[in-house]
């Protein structure tokens, strides 16, 4: 509503009128005197008259108590300080009666003030970065959400066009099948990396060239029926001693519902890819002269268990004076050392049965040893001792062993073995 030209204005809001206009105008003259083009439309552009401005923005908020109105209705009890919303209301009237053209040159150098702000921060140039800032905040209230907007867009627009120069530079290697061309289209071939399983080892496809990569996941895009793949990996693994004479794999095939890949995984089987180990403790009484101080030694010794196909399994006894390390490559059939037994397993459901275990040296024929295990394969590859016997070759008479300081055996991948 316009104010009545007999009242008589308070005082104090006149003062804030004539300091208002003051520093509208000051914001006018420095965002005019950026470039000759930006003078040039201010000086070509019709006057802003302050007081009509700002009248005309209070005529527009006649719904709600206009803030002059406010103030003079509060009179005495009110305070000479406007508050946010007259701020405001007088901020919109001068920014509405600016040309587009000013709006836009001024948004576009407060852009290029708050860029070198962040290049002067960066650098640890802290005070002139604080006055850019400062100074770009002055002409565009904003200006943070422009620069933020301006990184959308040069990090989207470099992004194109790094895709448009790979895919230009990309040599062409081989011919890739079109199902694993669908496979890979969302995917980025930056991220197409192999995992090693062990962190401490390597990831030997990384040494294969790109070429034959590409061949071998031709051939498998090429196969049609996965099924019969993972029924031969079955048909090649659950053989004798793996299963028993009187069960056959459609038996077994049917326990999960011919889901071959099931089977495979979830059936007991007895690992031959590796060697199981066992490591074991005891303690011994030691020798001392001081009847008043008893010793007692820790002995640690380890067994091992080798499975081969054709049904003999290799056991041997170390102590601790030779590691595993230098043991685990070196069992086979032809090894001749102390605590080399070689025998036959048999593998009945989840049971593991060794029996005939033999020195393979030859110097103790009177007696051979027998071992029952429990297996169990998941989640990695255990076998726990039931029972130890020794068998007197002469009467057939078996006698148990004490299993007191025997563990139970886990699997240990190896690589190769030693011719």
């Amino acid at each position: 509503m316009a104010i009545p030209e007999q009242e008589q204005e308070p005082e104090h809001l006149a003062r804030f009128r004539e300091e208002w206009k003051k520093e509208v105008q000051n914001r006018l003259n420095t965002s005019g005197a950026t470039t000759q083009s930006v003078t040039t439309s201010t000086s070509t552009a019709p006057n802003v008259n302050m007081d009509d401005a700002l009248d005309h923005r209070i005529k527009g908020t006649e719904r709600s108590p206009s803030p002059v109105a406010r103030m003079k209705r509060h009179g005495a009890r009110g305070t000479s300080i406007p508050n946010a919303n007259e701020l405001e209301i007088a901020q919109l009237a001068i920014s509405d009666s600016m040309p587009e053209g000013s709006k836009g040159k001024a948004t576009a150098s407060a852009l290029d003030q708050y860029k070198q702000a962040v290049e002067a921060e960066q650098q640890g140039h802290f005070d002139h970065a604080v006055n850019l800032y400062k100074a770009s905040f002055k002409r565009d209230p904003h200006i943070d959400k422009a620069y933020q907007r301006f990184l959308e867009t040069s990090s989207a627009t470099q992004a194109r066009k790094a895709n448009i120069i790979a895919q230009r530079t990309e040599p062409h290697v081989a011919h890739v099948p079109d199902t694993l061309r669908n496979l890979l289209s969302g995917v980025e071939p930056s991220l197409l990396t192999f995992i090693p399983e062990d962190e401490k080892l390597g990831v030997p496809l990384d040494q294969l060239p790109d070429e034959l990569i590409v061949h071998i996941l031709r051939e498998l895009a090429n196969v049609k029926d996965v099924a019969s793949i993972e029924r031969h990996l079955v048909n090649l693994t659950y053989v004798k001693p793996q299963i028993t004479d009187d069960l056959q794999l459609d038996q077994i095939s049917t326990r999960y519902g011919d889901d071959y890949r099931h089977m495979y995984i979830s059936h007991p089987r007895v690992r031959m890819d590796g060697i199981y180990i066992s490591v074991c403790h005891c303690h011994r009484p030691g020798y001392n002269e001081n009847p008043w101080v008893t010793v007692s030694h820790m002995i640690t010794y380890h067994r091992y268990l080798r499975f081969m196909h054709d049904g003999t399994v290799l056991s041997l006894l170390t102590n601790d004076e030779i590691p595993p390390a230098q043991v685990i490559r070196q069992l086979k059939p032809s090894l001749r050392m102390k605590g080399h037994y070689v025998g036959q397993w048999q593998l009945e459901g989840t049971t593991v049965v060794l029996e005939d275990l033999l020195d393979s040296e030859g110097l103790f024929t009177r007696y051979a040893f027998e071992m029952v295990l429990e297996l169990q394969s998941r989640p990695v590859g255990r076998l726990s001792i039931k029972q130890y016997n020794s068998v007197n070759l002469s009467t057939d008479e078996s006698q148990p062993l004490a299993l007191t300081h025997e563990r139970p055996f886990w699997f240990s991948k190896v690589r190769s073995f030693l011719p």
